[in-house]
């Protein structure tokens, strides 16, 4: 989009994706009629929330566009195109590699977030593999994927939570997929834990905590062949302690079990 910003058009600022259906019917317009001013009306969808008036503004210099900037403009997107030719292929090759494990990959989309599309469910299991028996416990496969912080301290002080550099594909993964996951409504019980650990540690924190919830729901389900459940893998909270009830009998007696005496 750079040649087109050059020459004073400016898609990317009208559109949120300057790549999407209306913003590419313009350009390939723009591309097979150079120099000519037409009305971008025709081009635009009805999901677009950007007025029309303020489209046609910022197409508006089309008509005194360099020639050379739609030629660098015609080569950048065939080149966009021939890509995602290829990553289709890509994908459909993988997807062929990955039906012996379709059961694995069904369970793995019941976690919250791995059921919008169908190739992240094959990222993951790429990345951990389908026998959860190399990893002893849902921590150590937390820890190898680097969402673990570590624990840093000393004399009972804590100097650090940093995360490891581990899981350098699949932590990029999980974080996109608990971003969008804590901004909806479906599931509220991920949203309560995000919100109640981003009130006390931060919002990245937060993102990791539930990247965390996300890979221990995925060992678990992985390791006892079963589908998620909302309410089974989130930290169990401390029990709280019974209160006590002794008798003025049982309270002279503990007293003086601790070598304290009592004086009317």
């Amino acid at each position: 989009m750079n040649c087109l910003t050059g020459e004073g058009i400016k898609l990317d600022d009208v559109f949120t994706d300057p790549f999407g259906t209306s913003s590419m019917d313009i350009l390939k317009y723009m591309i097979q009629h150079p120099g000519e001013a037409f009305d971008v009306t025709p081009f635009i969808r009805k999901g677009c929330k950007t007025p029309i008036p303020v489209i046609q503004e910022a197409v508006e210099k089309a008509a005194s566009i360099d020639l050379s900037a739609l030629s660098k403009l015609r080569v950048a997107l065939d080149r966009m195109v021939r890509t995602i030719g290829n990553e289709t292929t890509l994908k459909q090759d993988i997807s062929e590699k990955m039906k012996p494990y379709a059961h694995q990959l069904e369970l793995i989309r019941t976690v919250p977030g791995f059921d919008k599309d169908p190739f992240t469910a094959e990222r993951v299991l790429a990345e951990i593999g389908p026998d959860m028996s190399v990893f002893p416990s849902a921590k150590h496969l937390c820890s190898w994927a680097g969402v673990c912080p570590s624990h840093d301290s000393s004399a009972r002080k804590v100097k650090g939570r940093k995360i490891s550099k581990a899981g350098t594909y699949i932590k990029p993964l999980l974080v996109n997929i608990a971003r969008a996951v804590v901004r909806s409504k479906i599931h509220p019980e991920i949203t309560l834990r995000f919100n109640r650990i981003k009130n006390r540690r931060g919002y990245m924190k937060a993102i990791i905590a539930i990247c965390k919830m996300f890979l221990t729901a995925i060992w678990h389900i992985l390791h006892k062949d079963e589908p998620y459940k909302a309410d089974g893998y989130m930290t169990a909270k401390k029990p709280k302690k019974a209160k006590k009830v002794m008798t003025r009998a049982q309270l002279a007696e503990y007293l003086a079990s601790q070598g304290i005496t009592v004086v009317d």
